[in-house]
């Protein structure tokens, strides 16, 4: 992962996209304002995948990727993931969701609290339990999840970074 000794090849996954690989393969995502990086890993077949999520639902007549709307991105990802073998028994871990602008009598200012909220319902419902976050507050975050241990890296803006 970036700033250590290991050997690895990162793959960036931006605004609205998903990705899944197995292998010493490092998914990042940058500049997680009120997005929420979701992160799944099958602990038994070391396949992992990462959504940067931006809205909590679309509608049926949205177009983006897949990784897009809360309400879609984490079952699309399921179906990337089984591609490396992944049989559905998976954990996840989630990042960001923080509120960067807040703005009085404006919706705005909740899309991170929304986004934190939906993605944490569609895990529910899919019966994936959540080991590690590190949401909300007012900080952008940036994510590098290392597919084949599952050690999910959360940098704030600020400096700090979190091991997860």
């Amino acid at each position: 992962m970036a700033g250590e000794e290991v050997k690895s090849t990162e793959h960036n996954v931006g605004l609205g996209e998903l990705k899944a690989s197995s292998g010493r393969v490092v998914l990042v995502t940058r500049a997680l304002g009120s997005c929420i990086a979701v992160a799944l890993y099958d602990r038994e077949r070391k396949v992992g995948g990462l959504a940067h999520v931006m809205l909590p639902k679309g509608s049926s007549r949205s177009i983006g990727t897949a990784g897009k709307f809360a309400d879609e991105a984490i079952s699309n990802l399921l179906l990337e993931m089984k591609k490396f073998g992944c049989d559905g028994t998976v954990v996840a871990k989630i990042a960001g969701g923080s509120e960067m602008f807040k703005s009085k009598g404006s919706s705005i200012g909740t899309i991170g609290k929304n986004n934190i909220e939906m993605v944490k319902q569609v895990l529910r419902k899919m019966k994936v339990p959540v080991v590690a976050s590190d949401v909300g507050g007012n900080k952008a975050r940036s994510v590098f999840f290392d597919t084949e241990t599952g050690l999910l890296m959360v940098r704030s803006v600020n400096g700090e970074t979190r091991r997860m």
